[in-house]
Order: structure tokens, then sequence, then C-alpha cells
């Protein structure tokens, strides 16, 4: 606002400084004389840097970190991919193929091999690295379900019985032999679950995955799918050639089951060739733990029925030579 200080007569540069003055403003050579706002945009200048390169040193340590964790699980993809042949990878497919193929409604009918009908050498084909699945018939046909049924499937009774019958056919025999611990004699039969979780991670696309992996979130994750999957199970799976599926068929039997849920109902048992496809075994019977005493039935009247089916199975073949 004008002031009664600045006349005519000063100069504009004097007129400029009075008015200033009066009216509370400051100059631009004034503001240059100020230490504290030079000192205000140095600091500010320095954080400004320093938060600058702290980011980039911070992006540099992800990027290192992404890359170290990315060199290792390829590594490991790679040790382990490197164990497996062209067959082997295939194999993945070729079970559930065979699994769809024999898990239909319709029986073909019982056949046995020629090389089969004698105690040797349905023993010596039984010894071979086989790849074993157990589950209930109408949920092997559904394709969409047999990862989840082979996670449920265990080697059971069957599996030692069919190595090694029981002596006879009686409740004693048969339960001594359903109970026997883990029989080393089945270190060569590999679950189907491992091969249908953990071969896929040995694949050239989940090696793409981990390859494009962008941030170090998403290559954690896949490294917990790593760490959980049962690779050492996959790939002795992988070397198998054979398959045995064991099918239970739906029970017409009502009422109770067993309190292992085992109940009158027949069951199924193929055993096929995973490289040329060929039917070695196929044999169907009924089991039933009605006959069983009662202190049977309630500790393990499922176990006790597949090494009967094991047992009828050897007597079959006996009667076919």
């Amino acid at each position: 606002m004008p002031t009664l200080l600045v006349t005519k007569n000063m100069s504009p540069a004097l007129a400029a400084r009075v008015q200033a003055a009066v009216s509370g403003g400051r100059g631009s050579h004034d503001s240059r004389r100020n230490p504290l706002a030079g000192a205000l945009r140095v600091v500010t200048f320095v954080l400004l840097l320093a938060a600058a390169t702290g980011v980039v040193q911070l992006r540099r340590q992800r990027a290192a970190e992404l890359d170290a964790a990315r060199g290792s699980l390829l590594t490991k993809l790679r040790g382990a991919a490197a164990q497996l042949s062209r067959a082997d990878l295939e194999l993945k497919g070729r079970a559930e193929s065979a699994v769809a193929l024999h898990a239909t409604p319709l029986y073909a009918g019982d056949l046995l091999a020629d090389d089969l009908r004698s105690e040797r050498g349905l023993h010596d084909a039984l010894s071979r690295p086989t790849l074993y699945v157990r589950g209930p018939l109408d949920g092997l046909a559904n394709a969409a379900r047999l990862t989840e049924l082979a996670a449920s499937s265990f080697k059971d009774p069957l599996v030692s019985c069919l190595l090694e019958a029981p002596e006879a056919r009686t409740e004693k025999a048969l339960r001594r032999k359903a109970s026997a611990k883990a029989d080393p004699a089945t270190a060569h039969v590999e679950r189907l679950a491992p091969l249908l979780q953990a071969l896929p991670l040995l694949g050239r696309a989940w090696q793409k995955r981990v390859e494009s992996a962008e941030t170090l979130e998403a290559l954690n994750q896949l490294q917990k799918l790593y760490d959980l999957a049962p690779i050492p199970a996959a790939l002795r799976a992988a070397k198998t050639r054979q398959i045995l599926v064991v099918m239970d068929e739906a029970s017409a039997v009502k009422g109770p089951a067993e309190l292992d849920g085992e109940r009158a109902h027949p069951v199924r048992l193929v055993l096929a060739d995973l490289s040329s496809g060929e039917v070695r075994l196929r044999f169907r019977r009924d089991v039933d733990p009605s006959w069983l005493s009662d202190s049977a039935r309630a500790q393990n009247a499922s176990g006790i029925d597949s090494c009967t089916l094991a047992f009828d199975l050897r007597q079959a073949l006996l009667a076919s030579r």
C-alpha cells in the first residue's frame, strides 16, 4: 500500500526498499542473505538424494535376492529333472490313461498272461517296480478325482499278500498276515500319488514359471510348493513300468459296515504294462468279512479281506494250469 515516506524525488530503488520495509515484505537481496533458508535447501537436497540412493540400493538388493532364489530353485529342478528320461516324464499320462481304461462299469472278465500261470511267474512279475493305487471304482473312473483318491491310497495288506500269500485261508493265517508291519518285500511298489503330485513340477512348463516370476514373494510360493512336493518318491515312481490298480465296487449289501468301513463287495484287480498297455492280469472276486469272528472283524476286516482276495487269486492261478 502507498506510504507518505516515498516521495517523487527518491530514486526508484530507494523507493522500493522503503515501500518493502513499510509493508513488511522481503526483497530478493535479503532472501539471498538469509542463512537459515539456504541451509534448509541444502538439507532438503541431501535428504532427497539419500532417499533416492536408498531406493536404488533396495531395488538392487531385492533383485539380487530374487536372482539368487531363482537360481537356487532352478538348480534343484534341473538336477531332479536330469534324472528322468523322456519315457519317465510320459509315465504320468500313461498311468492316468491306464486307470481310466480299466475303471469302467462293465467288467471285461478275468485274464491271466501265460507267463503268470505259475507261482514263480506271478512272483517275478509282481516283484518288478510297480505303481499302486486303490480306490472306489466310481471314483477312479472320474479323472478329475484321481489325484485326490490316489493321495488317500497307501500300500495295504493286499500288496504284501500278493507277493507272499497267506499259508491258508483260515482266520488265523489271514489275520496274522494282514496284521504284519510294513513289509520290506514291497519296497519296489510305489504309490501313484507322488507321481501325480510332483512330476509336473519337473517339467519344462513349471521351470518357465520359475524363470518368469517377477517378485520374491511369487518365487517363494513356488519354492514352498517344491519343498512340499514328494520329489524323491516321484522320481522312484517315474521309473516303474507297470501299474497295479485295485478297484472296490459298490456294495449291494445294506446295513451297517464294519468299524473300518469294510462290508461285502466285489473287488477288481488289474496289472497292466505301462509301456505297451498290455493287460497282464485281470481278476475279480467278492470279499465278505461276515465269516470272521467279532474280534477279527473289529480289528482288521479290510486287511483280512485283502489277504483273502490275494489267496483266492493264487488258487485261481493253480486251477488254470
